[in-house]
Order: C-alpha cells, then structure tokens, then sequence
C-alpha cells in the first residue's frame, strides 16, 4: 500500500523533470547560435547539469523506495521460514514417514 502509491508518485515526477531536461536540451540546440553570441555556454551549461541533477533525484529515491520494500519482503518471508521450522519440530515424530 505504502510502496505503490510512492512509487507511483516518484515515477510522475520523474516523467515531469525528463519532459524540463528535454525541453531545455532541444531549446538550447536550436538557439545554439545565439547562445553563443551572447557567450551564454556556461550558464546554459550549468542550467542543463541542475536539471539533470534534478532528474536523478527521483530515481535514487525509487530505487531506495524498491530496497524498502525487498527489506520488508525478504523479513516477511524470514518469519514465514521461521514458523514453518517450527511448526515441523513441535510435530511429534514418527508424523511424517522417509
């Protein structure tokens, strides 16, 4: 419940700052030239390594969201092992025969 719904989110928001990274590559190809006549580069440099560095955020944040839930599963499945072996020793022997 909790998973789905933050990953869904992470994944919009991902969708929504690939779209500005994009947006900001094709306007900076296509005013190329007057970038640089006006000896802009760097700033639209920079401008273009903080909107990926914005982009990557969401999916670092996905990726622990997806380490969240394997903890959990993997726990889960650790407690279903664990009452299982324990349920088999409690049995009387002779229950199950080789």
């Amino acid at each position: 419940r909790y998973y789905f719904a933050s990953s869904r989110e992470l994944m919009r928001i991902n969708g929504i700052t690939k779209s500005i990274v994009a947006n900001h590559l094709s306007e900076s190809m296509s005013g190329a030239m007057t970038i640089r006549a006006f000896k802009a580069e760097d700033r639209f440099f920079s401008k273009a390594l903080e909107l990926i560095d914005k982009n990557a955020s969401p999916f670092f944040h996905n990726f622990a969201a997806i380490e969240w839930l394997i903890q959990r599963l993997e726990a889960l499945s650790a407690v279903v092992l664990l009452s299982s072996a324990f349920a088999m020793l409690m049995l009387p022997s002779g229950t199950f025969s080789p």
